[in-house]
């Protein structure tokens, strides 16, 4: 709403998205719902503002991760971690992009590779695969902790 009050307009599948998150962090009724129409709301053909590809290389990955981390099925999540990478540096390697800050890493992947990390430390079949440049080793295994006084 803040932005929208100062004319920034955002694809539709942008609220259901943030409240798919909210759902699952709040333990709220919704979050299939939400997060069905965040999907079907980020295709292309649906899309209002966005290019098909940031939809289908940036947009769409971190919701189709987020499902299979949801539904527990760790070899389907780890194969929608590692193409959601892949998307992500194949559309930020390509053309003047090369040299975009934003390119370093998918803090939304990121998130859900710590999520995906953390779920398997705690659940026996719950297994995470995934090693890519994109994913800040340190970060995802909490290695640093203590490591820097506060």
């Amino acid at each position: 709403e803040a932005g929208e009050a100062k004319g920034t307009r955002y694809n539709p599948s942008s609220y259901h998205w943030a409240a798919a998150l909210q759902d699952f962090v709040l333990h709220r009724p919704g979050l299939a719902e939400n997060l069905t129409a965040a999907m079907e709301l980020s295709t292309p053909e649906r899309a209002e503002i966005s290019d098909p590809e940031y939809l289908n290389k940036i947009t769409f990955p971190p919701m189709n991760t987020f499902l299979r981390l949801v539904q527990r099925d760790s070899d389907r999540y780890n194969q929608a971690l590692a193409q959601g990478l892949a998307l992500h540096g194949d559309y930020w390697t390509t053309g003047e992009r090369i040299n975009d800050i934003d390119g370093i890493v998918s803090l939304p992947l990121l998130a859900l590779a710590c999520l995906g990390y953390d779920t398997a430390e705690q659940n026996p079949d719950f297994h995470f695969d995934v090693e890519s440049g994109y994913l800040p080793k340190h970060l995802l295994e909490n290695s640093w902790y203590g490591e820097f006084p506060t």
